[in-house]
């Protein structure tokens, strides 16, 4: 199974959302840019699924919550990732575990290990932090206006547990022109011929049924 399938398996499943409809923040002009271009990459993506289908899976409002009293991630994450994580800080350019990464696979939130990157959208931005033109699924991520730096940046958190992943600018390469800089802290990485394997046990953990026929069609390929 070639994990590019199941990205474009996901990206799909959401595609006639709009995407300044579907985070709730249309009045905010850097923010409605980047999601507008995250809805034009999803809808260019090539499946094999129908768009009664795609329509039926967007429509899908049971979306899942991996919520967890404080203690519990002091308990299962370390401390810089509890920092990064669950606090909203931001690691150290050049000190992370994956900004100079280049395995094959997926990247996943440390949380609750929703997957969020995939390596054949990583590139080297020179920042260093991990850098990602897209996103496996964009309904796996919860964008926000950020203020706390003194000048407004759009705020990347996973949308099933709301870890603080990092940031999304509009200086990235083609064709989405985004760039999500990404902390190291808040990912981990599973290599791609893991991803079957990977994929059954997240799923049954979180219960996603809004991806399920996606991603149970990508492994049974």
């Amino acid at each position: 199974m070639v994990w590019h399938k199941v990205v474009l398996n996901l990206l799909i499943s959401t595609v006639t959302v709009s995407a300044i409809g579907f985070y709730g923040l249309a009045d905010d002009e850097p923010l409605q840019k980047v999601e507008t271009e995250v809805g034009i990459v999803a809808k260019k993506a090539k499946t094999g699924l129908s768009e009664k289908k795609s329509k039926s899976a967007s429509k899908s409002s049971s979306f899942p919550r991996f919520s967890r009293p404080d203690s519990f991630w002091r308990k299962k994450l370390t401390q810089g990732q509890y920092y990064v994580a669950r606090k909203k800080g931001t690691e150290t350019a050049f000190s992370g575990v994956y900004w100079n990464h280049h395995d094959d696979g997926v990247y996943t939130c440390v949380c609750c290990g929703s997957p969020l990157f995939d390596s054949e959208a990583k590139f080297e931005s020179g920042t260093g932090w991990p850098s990602y033109w897209q996103v496996v699924d964009k309904s796996l991520i919860k964008l926000h206006p950020d203020t706390s730096s003194g000048v407004i940046r759009t705020e990347v958190n996973c949308r099933i547990c709301s870890a603080h992943m990092g940031h999304v600018f509009d200086d990235g390469p083609r064709p989405t022109g985004l760039r999500f800089c990404i902390n190291s802290a808040s990912i981990n990485f599973v290599p791609r011929k893991k991803m079957p394997e990977y994929l059954e046990k997240w799923r049954e953990e979180i219960g996603f049924p809004a991806l399920e026929k996606g991603v149970n069609g990508a492994i049974s390929n």
